[in-house]
């Protein structure tokens, strides 16, 4: 089968697209032959500059949709469409979904929302669950929080957008662009915020950039037991360093909470991505096909190193098996 497969060889060969051994099927594993896969930033670090300091060398991927090609499972027989992420191990541990077949744990594959093309599916993982906790983390309250997204523009801050909406928040998003409400190139004190709130502030902040400049503009109007989520830092290519006013912190009753996706346990993601298929069914809007760059295993080399540059875009690998437009509801 074809594969991305890095190695500890220097660039650029690192990364390349090769020929692997079909996985055979062991105990509890599913394998899935890949429809679609999208690739993230974590991706393109992991595969080109080792940044986890992973099992290598590995196929790259952590995200996935396809079918079941074979499994010993009565609930996921061979032909179930299903989706998934990586948790803590595909890539990192063991081989992961930038390939035409993923072996996957079996407490790491769900059934795939009906409602999603193979391509949204495949694009869903990683931003989505990583957007859920975060939410989760920010304990969030339907219809009540006003929530702020920074970096709204990339895969996981447009999920975030989707998802604080679904529940029912009013949503600001902010990005050095001016498609959003706040352009943080002209506004990096984040004044538009208050002036769209009437002089409030957000009650959660979900940041998607870790620029300590807005962190500090942003902290600056958190409202009182406001909650701040972060999973990024240093894409502004400052130092990740942030001095805490520790009476402020106090004295507002804020919360400031990391977010890892990656440091979940098979048990975590699973149980993110089957709730996440029920969001899904219920009407949370997932990834829009139109703005994912679909690309095949042959381009993905160049797609990983256009994303260590952040630039916002969302490739997503499609196989060649893969019909348009047959990939339509209803024939999911």
């Amino acid at each position: 089968m074809k594969a991305l497969y890095s190695s500890l060889a220097p660039p650029p060969n690192t990364l390349t697209l090769t020929s692997r051994p079909l996985p055979s099927l062991s105990p509890s594993t599913i394998l899935v032959k890949v429809h679609a896969s999208g690739i993230n930033p974590s991706d393109a670090v992991n595969g080109l500059k080792n940044a986890f300091r992973t099992t290598k060398p590995i196929i790259t991927g952590r995200d996935f949709a396809g079918t079941v090609h074979s499994s010993n499972s009565s609930t996921l027989p061979a032909g179930t469409p299903v989706y998934g992420t990586s948790g803590s191990s595909l890539s990192f541990t063991i081989d992961g979904t930038h390939a035409e077949y993923v072996l996957v744990p079996e407490a790491l594959v769900v059934k795939k929302p009906s409602v999603l093309s193979y391509v949204q599916a495949g694009a869903v993982g990683t931003p989505y669950a990583t957007s859920l906790d975060a939410i989760d983390k920010a304990r969030l309250q339907p219809g009540k929080d006003v929530v702020l997204v920074l970096g709204a523009t990339g895969a996981t801050g447009k999920a975030a957008v989707n998802m604080a909406r679904y529940m029912g928040c009013k949503v600001l998003t902010a990005s050095r662009q001016d498609v959003t409400d706040i352009n943080v190139k002209t506004d990096p004190e984040l004044r538009r915020v208050t002036e769209l709130l009437d002089g409030k502030g957000p009650d959660v902040v979900i940041d998607c950039v870790g620029s300590t400049t807005l962190m500090k503009a942003a902290m600056a109007i958190l409202e009182r037991r406001g909650r701040y989520i972060l999973f990024a830092a240093g894409k502004d290519g400052g130092e990740p360093l942030y001095e805490l006013n520790l009476l402020n912190l106090y004295r507002f009753a804020h919360t400031i909470s990391g977010v890892n996706s990656t440091a979940q346990s098979f048990e975590e993601t699973r149980s993110m991505m089957s709730r996440l298929s029920e969001m899904f069914e219920g009407g949370l809007e997932g990834p829009d096909e139109k703005e994912l760059v679909k690309i095949g295993l042959e381009d993905a080399v160049e797609a990983y190193n256009e994303s260590l540059n952040f630039a916002g875009k969302k490739f997503v690998i499609v196989m060649e098996w893969v019909n348009f437009p047959e990939d339509t509801p209803g024939s999911r």
